[in-house]
């Protein structure tokens, strides 16, 4: 193989990949770089491309980007050491020599690097999935989806549908959600048109964010479902992701009704920097604060025994309903009031229990939050 690069196509690419790090098998630490003429659509010229995957064996991330071409083949090369060598080119341009020996010339300008590589035929085959798309959606959309929701997924539960978010299609409207038993949030937006039949699947937490990560601001995404297997395809990315078996808890029949009997209406920043500041005493054991509403005053207080407390006051709230005190987990807390983009917010207090809820809806999308009180026996 012998091809030349723009660098900064090329370190964009190696961005996008996805590395194992549990290297049970020693070449999912590399990268596998594959050089040939692809074939044009009718009425176009092949095109010289140069093809970078990356795989964990549960996710996979193909990149195409245009190279000059010299001799076409490719070649495997360690992932971390290829990028901290791309990153630091001092040209526009990158020339990557592969000789028979599998030994790799990489230079640029006046720079040249001479590094091991492994043949193609050690990488694992890539899983693909053909067939007609599920649905198409801005890439803006789905990433802000995602990032609403994700940090609502379950770390290493017992229940292992609950260690992902479940993407939800009915006819035209797309759900992504996530609970872990305390918070449970829904990023809801509508397609231009209905898919064909409705699906539920989940998403592994992983997953989600490479997703976030690899996905650019403004781009359509046409989604593929098939196999237990999720395949986005974008610009020149192919993301293809091996979805959990199981199927996502039944939500509807819990989720409260919204009622207007106690309603806060404040500034989002207000009450997200006061419970920033009171969760500072807060420890591996203590993740929960305590929140009391009387006479127009949140009161928001934590206690870490052998610690100490921390206690702040925001007055002249607009409230209507009852005076109550409830508790919930602190990082839930203040991540539902990081990832809202209102400034103006309504929190509603449900149920005997006073669940929090705060659900937003634009003519496109809904984000809904359900958080759910500490109960001490």
């Amino acid at each position: 193989m012998n091809v030349v690069v723009k660098t900064n196509a090329f370190l964009e690419s190696l961005q996008a990949m996805v590395i194992s790090q549990k290297l049970l098998i020693p070449i999912l630490a590399n990268v596998l770089l594959r050089a040939n003429i692809m074939e044009g659509e009718v009425g176009l010229e092949p095109t010289p491309t140069l093809t970078v995957i990356s795989t964990d064996l549960d996710i996979s991330v193909e990149c195409k980007i245009a190279v000059d071409i010299i001799e076409e083949g490719s070649i495997t090369l360690p992932f971390k050491k290829l990028l901290d060598i791309v990153r630091e080119m001092p040209g526009e341009d990158i020339s990557i020599k592969v000789n028979e020996d599998y030994y790799t010339i990489i230079a640029s300008e006046k720079s040249f690097f001479y590094i091991s590589g492994l043949p193609e035929d050690d990488y694992p085959n890539i899983p693909s999935i053909t067939g007609d798309k599920y649905f198409s959606i801005l890439s803006s959309v789905f990433k802000r989806m995602i990032r609403k929701v994700a940090f609502s997924v379950a770390v290493d539960d017992s229940r292992q549908t609950l260690n992902g978010g479940c993407l939800s299609v009915e006819g035209a409207e797309v759900k992504i959600i996530a609970t872990d038993g305390y918070i449970f949030s829904y990023a809801k937006h509508i397609l231009s048109s209905p898919v064909n039949q409705n699906m539920c699947v989940i998403i592994p937490n992983k997953t989600l964010n490479e997703i976030m990560k690899v996905l650019k601001e403004e781009s359509i995404v046409d989604v593929y479902l098939k196999n237990n297997q999720i395949m986005l395809n974008f610009d020149d990315i192919v993301f293809t992701a091996r979805l959990l078996d199981g199927s996502f808890p039944d939500y509807k029949n819990f989720l409260p009704n919204i009622t207007q009997d106690n309603v806060l209406h404040i500034n989002r920043n207000t009450l997200l920097n006061t419970c920033r500041r009171v969760s500072i005493m807060n420890t591996v054991d203590v993740d929960v604060f305590n929140i009391c509403i009387s006479d127009n005053t949140i009161e928001v207080t934590t206690i870490a025994p052998g610690m100490g407390e921390a206690k702040e006051n925001i007055t002249d709230i607009d409230y209507k309903g009852e005076n109550f005190s409830v508790k919930y987990k602190s990082k839930h807390t203040i991540n539902v009031l990081k990832n809202i983009d209102i400034e103006e917010i309504d929190m509603f207090f449900v149920s005997e229990l006073k669940a929090g809820v705060i659900n937003i809806k634009t003519k496109t999308e809904e984000y809904f939050y359900f958080i759910v009180p500490i109960i001490e026996r």
